[in-house]
């Protein structure tokens, strides 16, 4: 499969995801997994593009994200050019060419709306972290019948496990603006630092009512319920100045624009983010927007 972006041809062959006997994890034939969100940097002549594919359960989201940097490092703020979903079923292992050795890929198939492209999937675990790499459909086994599945995979074209969000993707002022009890939050994701200041206003009008700030960790990333479906946010453990530790989940938005921020959410139930097993997974309402 491809998708056609400017004057790029961007081959996504996209072999990913399915639950096998209704399982909630994708995983192939062989019991591979590929939860969670791949991403790589690009160029495509002019300026720099991330790719993201997200898998969760049954459903994979596809997000190709614009930068003004043309150095292949997706650095700065990125504008997202869309969301694309789909759904994969997995079939048999096979055993591919990679790296001049063979591995055991799976069979895979992306159904996009009404279109289904054929392709594989395999999954580095000795790659750190860990890559995906899909079937290679440049050529003739362009994935587009069953009989055309790739039998080669994308060696050049890795996409690195995401355990962390993009530090451009989290760093920054945040603004949360109700009529009264406003906060601001200030992110340095490469310090690893937080300062969050709630205003007797809106957003960062009037008195300082509190503040707090510390330091912060990104644990692993996890899945969390956002708006009726599931995405996969971040587990985040801050420990404030002064002491005081909390455990809470972190979602960027980054397809809003601007961008929004989504934390935990601690009131419900007992899941009060006071210890990791107590880690919201449900994500609040309150909506933070980068400044």
């Amino acid at each position: 499969m491809t998708i056609i972006r400017g004057a790029l041809v961007i081959g996504l062959g996209l072999g990913l995801l399915a639950g096998c006997g209704g399982s909630s994890k994708s995983e192939g034939g062989g019991g591979q997994s590929f939860d969670g969100t791949w991403v790589e940097c690009r160029n495509d002549g002019l300026n720099d593009f991330r790719e993201a594919v997200t898998i969760a359960g049954t459903s994979v989201q596809i997000e190709l994200i614009s930068y003004d940097t043309t150095d292949v490092t997706c650095d700065g703020d990125g504008a997202s050019e869309g969301v694309l979903p789909a759904t994969v079923a997995f079939g048999s292992r096979v055993s591919v060419p990679f790296h001049s050795s063979t591995v055991q890929a799976t069979q895979a198939n992306l159904t996009i709306g009404t279109e289904t492209f054929y392709s594989l999937a395999y999954r580095d675990e000795v790659a750190s972290p860990d890559a995906l790499y899909l079937g290679d459909d440049s050529g003739a086994l362009d994935g587009s019948t069953p009989a055309l599945r790739p039998t080669t995979l994308q060696e050049t074209l890795p996409r690195a496990l995401q355990k962390d969000p993009v530090n451009a993707d989290i760093t920054g002022t945040w603004a949360l603006c109700p009529l009264s009890d406003g906060q601001v939050l200030v992110i340095d994701a490469v310090a690893g630092t937080f300062d969050l200041k709630t205003y007797s206003g809106t957003c960062g009008a009037g008195t300082i009512t509190d503040e707090l700030s510390g330091t912060f960790t990104f644990a692993a990333p996890v899945y969390a319920g956002w708006g009726g479906v599931t995405v996969t946010a971040f587990a985040v453990d801050l420990s404030a100045t002064g002491g005081g530790n909390l455990y809470t989940t972190v979602f960027v938005d980054t397809a809003a624009s601007p961008r929004h921020l989504f934390h935990g959410d601690d009131t419900l139930h007992v899941m009060d983010g006071s210890s990791p097993s107590l880690r919201p997974r449900v994500l609040s309402a309150e909506t933070f927007v980068k400044q």
